[in-house]
């Protein structure tokens, strides 16, 4: 293991005992019952991560961040902690706090944290025959979200850092990502190894604490060696390996994956787990307060959460399990926090106004067919709902035929069915809603993957919890096909250790440019110029490797007018676009081969990329001091002598 691993190795380590220490010191405010150390120990993790994100965040972006909606949660959280008897005194809390009763849960912990570091280590590298795998290509990509996020205080997915203009500021926020961001900012280490070896390992953590927290709270089993089937939550998936992945019906979808698969399920999982808890418990403000924490911290997830509590209290105000005072109660209270996001997007699009370039946006025409819309919208959930019931059948045909006779008279387990239908039908609806937006999938996967791992979860832990040797091989079977659903032990492309070597003797890590002709853009996602810029692994090598493209022009635009607008907004906010732009505006634009050699000679660009299908532009060639080629993606990387 190279000295970056086992530097990453002691951070992920390090920066785990910093957050349970933080979650371990406020949590000795808090009354848990002694019966649930699991519950206990998820969270201290939980209220650890949530801390470190908004107070970093906070000073990170001098206030100007979603995450202020926390600390309106934490207030009302606080008042029904206090009305209801659940915190220590002072004296209680430091009693607890220097307590060492919790050092066999932590070393249990820690375990498990080597066992997921060592799990992510192997898919990214074989020390045996020294070869690097690539792994999520969104991966190399939230890296640079955690560099943008340190470089500019601004929540955004544009990572303009040439033009001098802020990038816009946006809704689409995934929460997790301070996280990692306030380690890198620590540390000083590459965003990317924060991002995969400390969030994602301490995410399988919190996973795995919170299945054990479940077993804990709805088996009770007899022995503590139960717990160690907690590890199963990392892979459980629905079962729809038999679709092909690559018909209309499946492409482009992430919804049969398990939590294993992405860190970015964190804290719709973090919801899902509290809410099977509480249902437990039949505590509905602790609900509802985590589940307004989550739309905050993770707005992907907030349509489909926000839909599924305002469902979840008409099912209650309806059947008579709450009084209509406290649905009033418990409706202002989801109502405040919506509020704080309209004015909070109200706030960040009068900045957004300020800093927009004016009269540069390239924008068709939108035209809107109501015909149209109801059609995908009905065509979305019914996809879904099909998918999702194909999904997880052999699990709940099982399940029903193994515990039928269990869940007649089972009231937990029908309140349970409930909120799992509400939740999972609220993803599908919101999907559905907002289908003529692109990415709106993720609407629907974000939640609905971890709610269906930690569903088929409960579903085989009560099976495997009965005395029934059938019923027992059939689980472990189900469980090996979702090893193979999600698999676990497959690694993606290795990268041409070669040529990256190559380049990693020449390339200092300096500003970066790239050209790509119309034929390079081979997909949709290749077009995101922003994100997806050439060999996205070398990030791992280059923190701040942010590659920009000087050919968006070359950009072959869709005939689907949801696609188009996209790209448009993919230009828009481009580096090299808000260059010529300000050139336009400032009089010194004369042609677009002109404006590439401006913006190599101001940013002292000494490094180009060029695709397959691309040549460097004629005034660019006689700057050309060496090159050096990928055999395998033909990709070229040439350097450039100063201007």
């Amino acid at each position: 293991m190279s000295s970056i691993y086992i530097q990453s190795l002691f951070y992920a380590i390090v920066s785990y005992l910093v957050t349970y220490a933080i979650g371990h010191t406020l949590i000795a405010f808090l009354r848990i019952p002694a019966k649930h150390p699991f519950l206990k120990e998820f969270t201290k993790l939980c209220v650890g991560f949530y801390s470190i994100i908004t107070l970093y965040s906070l000073y990170q972006t001098r206030g100007i961040t979603i995450n202020t909606g926390l600390i309106l949660i934490c207030l009302f959280l606080l008042y029904w902690l206090r009305k209801n008897n659940y915190l220590n005194t002072w004296n209680e809390a430091i009693k607890q706090t220097i307590s060492f009763s919790f050092l066999p849960y932590l070393f249990f912990e820690l375990i498990i944290l080597l066992i997921s570091f060592l799990y992510l280590y192997l898919k990214i590298k074989d020390p045996f025959v020294q070869q690097t795998y690539i792994v999520n290509g969104d991966f190399y990509s939230y890296g640079t979200v955690i560099e943008h996020l340190n470089k500019t205080g601004i929540e955004g997915f544009f990572f303009d850092w040439k033009s001098g203009i802020d990038p816009p500021r946006t809704l689409y926020h995934f929460g997790d990502h301070w996280y990692a961001a306030f380690y890198t900012w620590i540390t000083g280490q590459n965003a990317f190894f924060t991002f995969y070896f400390q969030l994602f390992s301490h995410s399988l953590v919190v996973y795995f604490l919170g299945a054990c927290a479940l077993i804990e709270v709805f088996i009770q089993p007899k022995s503590k060696l139960f717990y160690f089937n907690a590890i199963a939550i990392l892979v459980l998936c629905g079962l729809s390996f038999y679709i092909p992945r690559n018909t209309l019906f499946t492409r482009g979808d992430w919804w049969d994956t398990g939590l294993i698969s992405q860190p970015k399920y964190l804290f719709p999982a973090i919801f899902v787990f509290y809410s099977f808890i509480f249902i437990r418990f039949q505590k509905i403000i602790p609900i509802i307060l985590i589940a307004l924490a989550v739309v905050i911290v993770c707005t992907v997830a907030a349509p489909a959460i926000l839909i599924s509590i305002g469902i979840y209290l008409l099912y209650l105000i309806t059947f008579h399990k709450i009084t209509l005072n406290n649905f009033i109660r418990y409706s202002l209270i989801i109502l405040s926090v919506c509020i704080f996001l309209g004015i909070y997007t109200w706030w960040i699009h009068i900045i957004n106004d300020k800093n927009t370039l004016p009269g540069t946006f390239p924008t068709h025409p939108v035209s809107f067919s109501g015909f149209y819309y109801f059609k995908t919208l009905i065509n979305s959930f019914a996809g879904q709902v099909i998918k999702s019931l194909l999904s997880l059948l052999p699990y709940l045909l099982l399940f029903f035929i193994a515990m039928w006779k269990n869940i007649k008279n089972n009231f937990l387990l029908a309140a349970l069915a409930v909120l799992f239908i509400i939740i999972h039908i609220s993803s599908i609806v919101a999907y559905a809603i907002f289908s003529n937006l692109f990415d709106a999938v993720q609407l629907w996967t974000i939640v609905y993957v971890p709610l269906t791992c930690i569903v088929i979860f409960l579903m085989m832990g009560y099976l495997f919890s009965q005395d029934n040797l059938v019923v027992k091989i059939l689980v472990i079977v189900l469980f090996i096909f979702s090893v193979k659903q999600a698999a676990i032990f497959t690694r993606g492309p290795g990268i041409n250790e070669k040529f990256t070597s190559e380049v990693r003797k020449i390339y200092d890590g300096s500003t970066m440019v790239y050209f790509k002709a119309k034929e390079d853009f081979t997909s949709f996602f290749t077009k995101n110029i922003n994100m997806y810029g050439p060999c996205g692994f070398l990030k791992m090598y280059y923190k701040e490797y942010n590659p920009i493209c000087l050919t968006y022009f070359e950009i072959p635009k869709s005939e689907t007018e949801v696609l188009r607008r996209t790209e448009d907004e993919y230009i828009a906010n481009s580096s090299f676009y808000k260059f010529v732009q300000l050139q336009k505006i400032n009089h010194q634009y004369t042609s677009i081969e002109q404006s590439q050699l401006d913006f190599i000679k101001k940013f002292n660009v000494r490094f180009a990329f060029t695709f397959p299908n691309s040549k460097l532009p004629k005034s660019v060639v006689p700057l050309v001091l060496s090159s050096v080629t990928d055999s395998t993606g033909k990709i070229t990387l040439y350097t450039l002598k100063e201007i």
